[in-house]
C-alpha cells in the first residue's frame, strides 16, 4: 500500500519501499523530511483526526500522538488491517478476509471495537463519503456500506466491475472507480436499488489512484504517468493534459493549488 495524507503544513507518506515519512510542505517548492521510520517499517494505510495518526499495520492499528510521535495505543486483530477511514468518532477498518470493522475512537487512548460488517475479501482501500464507506476490494468489487448507524453497519450495495478495483472517490453523486485494466469507471448513484454506469475512460491504461476536484479528475496509472480528465460531462470524459512518467505513480493527493504524488 502507498498513501499520502496532508494535514496543514505536513504530508504523511506511507510506502512499502521507503517506509513512513513526515514531510514539511510549508514551502511546496522545497519540501523537507522531518521524520523517517525506515523502509523496514511496513504500514498499509493511515488516517488523521485531530492530533492523532491512526496507522494500519499488519494485524494492528496504532494510535500515535502527532506532536510527540508517541504511540498511545495499539489495537490488535487476527487478520491484516489493509485500509482505514475516519468519520466522526469512528474509524472504519478494512480487514483482510474479514470485512469492515468499526472502532470507536472518541477516546483515542482507549479505542473500543464495535460492530463488524462481514465481507470475505481484501478491502485494500476504505473511502468515506457522508454516511457511506466504499471498500475497494481488488478483484472486481466495490462494497458500499451504510454507516449512518455506526453500531450497525450494513452492506448497501455491491458494484461488480470488470477490472481490479484499486481506488475510489465520490463526488457530486458519482462514484469514480480506478478499475485496473478496465480503466476509470463512472457510476451514477441514485438509491439503494438504482445505480447506473455513467461513463468510462480506458486508453490502454491501468489506473492506480483517482482524485477529483471541481470538473477535473486526476488519474495516475501504470503506463502513462498522470492523466487529467475534464469530467464536466461524466458520460463523456475528455483528456486535457498528461504528464508522462517512466515509473508507475501509485498515489495522488491535492491540497489547495498543489498536486502531490508518490
Amino acid at each position: 500500500a502507498r498513501n499520502i495524507h496532508i494535514d496543514g503544513d505536513y504530508a504523511y507518506i506511507v510506502s512499502l519501499s521507503t517506509g513512513f515519512k513526515i514531510i514539511n510542505i510549508a514551502n511546496p517548492a522545497e519540501p523537507k523530511v522531518v521524520y523517517y521510520s525506515g523502509s523496514n517499517d511496513i504500514i498499509n494505510d493511515l488516517a488523521i483526526k485531530d492530533n492523532y495518526l491512526y496507522i494500519a499495520r499488519n494485524h494492528a492499528v496504532q494510535i500515535v500522538d502527532i506532536t510527540s510521535l508517541e504511540i498511545i495505543n495499539t489495537f490488535s486483530f487476527q487478520e491484516n488491517v489493509l485500509g482505514i477511514g475516519i468519520h466522526g468518532d469512528y474509524a472504519y477498518l478494512g480487514i483482510s478476509n474479514t470485512g469492515l470493522q468499526v472502532l470507536d475512537i472518541s477516546n483515542p487512548g482507549e479505542p473500543v471495537a464495535g460492530q463488524l460488517c462481514a465481507i470475505n475479501e481484501k478491502p485494500v482501500r476504505v473511502t468515506i463519503s457522508e454516511n457511506f464507506a466504499y471498500l475497494s476490494c481488488g478483484e472486481g468489487d466495490v462494497h458500499v456500506v451504510d454507516i449512518s448507524d455506526p453500531l450497525n453497519p450494513d452492506i448497501f450495495y455491491t458494484y461488480n466491475t470488470p477490472g481490479d478495483v484499486m481506488d475510489t472517490q465520490v463526488k457530486g453523486g458519482y462514484l469514480y472507480i480506478a478499475d485496473g485494466y478496465s480503466g476509470l469507471q463512472f457510476r451514477h448513484i441514485f438509491s439503494r436499488d438504482t445505480h447506473m454506469v455513467a461513463g468510462s475512460f480506458n486508453r490502454s491504461c491501468s489506473p492506480l489512484a483517482i482524485c477529483v476536484q471541481g470538473n477535473y479528475a486526476y488519474m495516475t496509472n501504470i503506463w502513462d504517468g498522470l492523466i487529467v480528465l475534464d469530467i464536466s460531462d461524466p458520460e463523456s470524459p475528455v483528456q486535457v493534459f498528461q504528464i508522462p512518467s517512466q515509473q508507475a505513480i501509485p498515489w495522488i493527493e491535492i491540497c489547495g493549488n498543489y498536486l502531490f504524488t508518490l
